[in-house]
């Protein structure tokens, strides 16, 4: 399914101010992993999702193919569920030096929340849109990302964890393919993997078997990869961002997890001595 009224809302967005400041917002910045990079350098590095108007592309049409392989959704759930995944960042905005901007899911509050769902209602008023497209948008955000449907929001929560194992991946293979040496890229990687994909694989790879589970049947050896890479770091560091975090143990736990992940699915386990 594809929304045709997405080319307009793209149009208007990008025409805004609301869209130059989704433009000049760069994702992963505020949480320890980006070190004085530039722009430019941090977009090679992460790709389409390092800047908020493009991640919003981009998952745009991940939420595509995913509705597209899994049958969880009737016809007017999968339009909300675009919807609301199309708009899922606005309340980012900053306007007038007015918003949040972009805050870590490890450390975004209810607080935090609030205040997005509030600056995306402003957001929403400002764009040069048709009365019927702002409410389409702001029932796809009510429904999928507050949570008004519990199955738009659980996909949606599936989605956007994904996204993040997604942008570790990209980052580890742009890395590695040019030549980029990130002091960040092991921590990036190894909390992505230990908390990030120890989440999907508690929650969500089983009920979306035709995307999220096919993702990373597909990408196993990547996995393994990464994992080995930031292994060490997780063994050595006992804390992030001036916050006490046992690395050690979320390790060992991810390891049990994805061995089995890839038991189940005759993928072979991955072995690291402990």
């Amino acid at each position: 399914m594809r929304i045709e009224q997405y080319p307009t809302i793209k149009i208007a967005l990008s025409e805004s101010p609301a869209g130059a400041s989704l433009k000049s917002i760069y994702r992963w910045s505020g949480n320890g992993f980006r070190n004085g990079e530039s722009d430019n350098d941090w977009t090679r590095i992460l790709g389409a999702t390092a800047q908020d108007f493009t991640h919003g592309e981009m998952m745009y049409h991940i939420a595509r193919d995913f509705s597209e392989r899994e049958f969880v959704f009737t016809g007017k759930q999968e339009k909300t569920f675009l919807n609301g995944v199309i708009g899922h960042d606005w309340g980012e905005v900053i306007i007038d030096k007015n918003g949040i901007g972009d805050i870590s899911a490890q450390v975004k509050t209810i607080a935090h929340e609030n205040q997005e769902y509030l600056v995306f209602k402003n957001v929403i008023k400002s764009l040069k849109l048709g009365r019927s497209i702002k409410k389409d948008l702001v029932d796809g955000y009510e429904q999928t990302v507050v949570g008004g449907d519990p199955v738009l929001n659980h996909a949606f929560k599936a989605l956007e964890t994904t996204e993040y194992v997604i942008t570790a991946m990209k980052a580890f293979q742009n890395c590695k393919k040019y030549d980029i040496d990130l002091p960040t890229l092991a921590p990036l990687v190894g909390r992505v993997l230990t908390i990030n994909l120890s989440k999907i694989l508690d929650n969500y790879v089983d009920k979306y078997q035709h995307s999220i589970g096919l993702l990373f049947r597909n990408s196993a050896k990547l996995i393994d990869e990464m994992y080995e890479f930031s292994r060490p770091w997780l063994i050595a560091n006992m804390e992030w961002y001036g916050k006490a975090v046992d690395h050690p143990a979320l390790a060992v736990a991810f390891e049990e997890k994805w061995n089995n992940f890839k038991t189940k699915n005759h993928i072979s386990a991955l072995k690291v001595e402990l």
